[in-house]
């Protein structure tokens, strides 16, 4: 957003390449994470979807779709940008309907998949023990300001209309921004740590076992790490860097980095267990809400396991039967 008139101090002379440049190096770099996006939400539909419920499908389907919403909304501003206000800087000043829609579907998109986690806690939560339900109150309260902050600063856009209008609420704007960003990266942390306790609090003396541990906690601090870096990233270059657009590259990216963030989590449990020899099915976290398939009655016969089952099997040691989640 244009930095005229404003009350705050400008860090950076707004000019065409500080702001329209910036711009379309978001819009770049924002088509090539939408596209890595795109492609795991189809792998996740083709090989991965089968046996998982209608509420994951459909969270799934709400990710890729603000997702897209959003790419669609980043192209637009930078065509209307550069193709229909080439050569009119008068029309600079309007603020296009494209840009609080980027905005939104933004904050939107992080707001499915933090209570896309938030319930895979919840139910966790019912088969590890209650005491893991707490994380879920303050991630679902942070997620609601987060997204309530976003709301906030797309309906002063909306409500502007133009920049110059715009400018004299900037005061507002770094508050709503700051709390958004904040929240989210504060409610990702919270996630990640309640997903490390769960994981770890499962430990046993099976190496395997542990092996898989380890490695779910690393997707999930990486999950948290790209996630929060991106959102505060956003705030620090909104507030340093006023008098640009760069604050747009780490806002655009975090919406993709939210819905692989989900869907990897989805489509990497075949590859988990086979890497553990399938001496381990994750739970409720990353699985459906499918039933387990009936148990033989005769105990000589094999075990047909589903991913509700958690299983903890070591070769020449009997077999160990943990929670169903």
């Amino acid at each position: 957003m244009s930095e005229r008139n404003s009350p705050f101090p400008v860090y950076f002379e707004p000019s065409f390449p500080n702001l329209y440049g910036a711009q379309l190096i978001a819009a770049i770099i924002n088509t090539f994470f939408f596209g890595a996006a795109f492609l795991l939400v189809l792998q996740y539909f083709n090989r991965h979807s089968r046996n998982d419920s209608i509420y994951i499908k459909v969270t799934v389907g709400a990710l890729i779709f603000f997702a897209t919403l959003q790419t669609i909304a980043c192209t637009h501003q930078a065509y209307d940008a550069f193709i229909l206000n080439f050569g009119k800087p008068e029309r600079f000043n309007i603020i296009v309907f494209s840009a609080p829609l980027g905005f939104i579907c933004s904050y939107v998109t992080a707001f499915v998949a933090q209570l896309f986690f938030a319930t895979r806690i919840w139910i966790a939560s019912q088969h590890f023990g209650p005491q893991f339900r707490l994380p879920v109150i303050p991630v679902i309260l942070l997620a609601c300001l987060q997204f309530g902050a976003g709301v906030a600063q797309t309906s002063l856009m909306f409500e502007s209309g133009t920049y110059e209008r715009l400018n004299l609420k900037t005061i507002t704007l770094i508050e709503t921004t700051c709390i958004q960003g904040a929240s989210a990266a504060l409610c990702d942390i919270i996630i990640t740590a309640t997903l490390c306790w769960i994981f770890r609090s499962h430990r046993t003396g099976i190496a395997r076992t542990n092996t898989l541990v380890e490695k779910l906690s690393i997707y999930a601090i990486n999950r948290a790490a790209a996630t929060s870096v991106a959102v505060l990233l956003d705030v620090f270059l909104y507030y340093f860097c006023s008098g640009t657009y760069y604050f747009l590259i780490p806002l655009l990216v975090s919406t993709h980095l939210y819905v692989l963030s989900a869907v990897t989590v989805l489509t990497t449990r075949e590859g988990l267990r086979e890497d553990i020899e399938g001496s381990f099915h994750i739970s409720h976290l990353v699985m459906s809400h499918g039933q387990s398939q009936p148990r033989s009655e005769d105990p000589s016969l094999p075990h047909s396991s589903t991913g509700n089952d958690i299983e903890l099997v070591e070769d020449g040691k009997e077999k160990v039967r943990d929670t169903r989640v």
